[in-house]
């Protein structure tokens, strides 16, 4: 067996440097086109099954691979990225501006420190409620907990 770990393709906060978290912000056109190419790069590999979080920039890259493979996604919420809470939509300059010893604490203890109204990286949904939601995932010990927003492949080869 093989797995891809995919990320989604690019969007336009990405290129504001916009933090996204649960923000559910679409591929820009450069994106779309990320996803056509991968979806292309892929399609000679026996793909038997693709994971994505629901969020729209990670389904319509697992679409562009899913669909020349004939298989569907399957949408799980326990691949969306973390919730940045009120740091959602801020670049890096503004939050250094405007809360930077919270921002510079997150950046040294993540797993512990919390964006205001936001999560830890300890916090996904999967270990606050100490088990694995999907029991689609079941057969990918820990490691789908490292996928957040990005898309997995699995490959039968």
């Amino acid at each position: 067996m093989k797995l891809y770990i995919i990320r989604h393709g690019q969007t336009d906060w990405n290129i504001a440097k916009k933090i996204q978290g649960r923000q559910d912000i679409p591929l820009n056109e450069r994106g779309h086109f990320q996803a056509q190419c991968l979806g292309k790069a892929m399609e000679n590999r026996p793909i038997t099954a693709v994971f994505s979080s629901p969020q729209i920039r990670a389904m319509e890259t697992a679409i562009a691979v899913a669909s020349p493979a004939g298989v569907p996604v399957i949408p799980v919420r326990d691949l969306m990225e973390i919730n940045y809470g009120v740091w959602e939509g801020k670049t890096e300059e503004e939050l250094l501006r405007d809360d930077r010893a919270l921002y510079e604490a997150w950046w040294s203890h993540p797993a512990e420190t919390a964006p205001p109204e936001g999560e830890t990286r300890s916090m996904s949904a999967a270990v606050r409620h100490g088990r694995r939601s999907n029991p689609s995932l079941q057969v990918m010990p820990r490691l789908w907990l490292m996928a957040v927003c990005w898309l997995i492949l699995w490959s039968s080869f």
